[in-house]
């Protein structure tokens, strides 16, 4: 099924960084704590992992064990 994203605002954010990673191969999320920050990486994530070489990895750093 996949990370499903809510329309309301994270569908722009994602669509935004997307953007940028194509544009300048860097990107950045700055958003208010509990609107999903998380999931729209998981989505970036989800959506790379199929076009991987085996010389590419993704490495997943979060600042608290609670994430």
């Amino acid at each position: 099924m996949g990370v499903l994203l809510d329309e309301r605002y994270q569908v722009d954010c994602y669509e935004t960084v997307e953007r940028d990673l194509k544009e300048t191969k860097k990107a950045g999320m700055i958003s208010p704590t509990g609107v999903g920050k998380s999931y729209i990486a998981l989505k970036l994530i989800e959506n790379r992992i199929n076009k991987l070489n085996e010389n590419e990895k993704i490495l997943w750093v979060e600042p608290s064990s609670l994430i």
